[in-house]
């Protein structure tokens, strides 16, 4: 069985309705790793900002996304720019993760949670959009940023 992006998310979804920290917890964690799936496949077509030996980390994500440069006048400069404002919504849910998965000794309320579940599935769609929209359009000539 193959798991994808909406799997996670919806398990997510079935765990944010717990009022068990430790399912919350889980909840932010898989409705990350959902979006992280869907940014991967768009952003690893993108050069490395510094090489990694073929794995991309969560935080070259954002990176990525944020260093998409198409020039000024580039049919595909409008998807650049939607690219880097996923970026900054991305960190927003890579804080979230790190602090579910790793501080422990602080509590996730469920306006919390509610708030990052939102931003996931905006961010989904957002990241779906974008990959649709590249597909569509001329392949982008990155930069790469040093």
């Amino acid at each position: 069985m193959t798991v994808e992006a909406k799997d996670l998310l919806q398990f997510a979804k079935n765990c944010a309705g717990t009022q068990d920290e430790v399912t919350r917890r889980a909840a932010i964690s898989r409705a990350y790793y959902a979006c992280y799936h869907v940014f991967l496949a768009i952003v690893a077509q993108y050069p490395a900002v510094r090489p990694l030996d073929g794995h991309v980390t969560h935080r070259e994500i954002a990176n990525r996304l944020d260093s998409w440069n198409v020039g000024a006048n580039s049919p595909l400069k409008d998807l650049a720019r939607q690219a880097q404002r996923a970026a900054a919504d991305y960190r927003v849910l890579v804080a979230a993760r790190v602090e579910a998965d790793y501080k422990l000794d602080l509590p996730i309320f469920p306006g919390a949670l509610i708030e990052h579940m939102k931003r996931s599935e905006r961010l989904i769609f957002q990241g779906l959009q974008l990959a649709h929209q590249i597909k569509k359009r001329t392949e982008p000539t990155p930069v790469v940023v040093e």
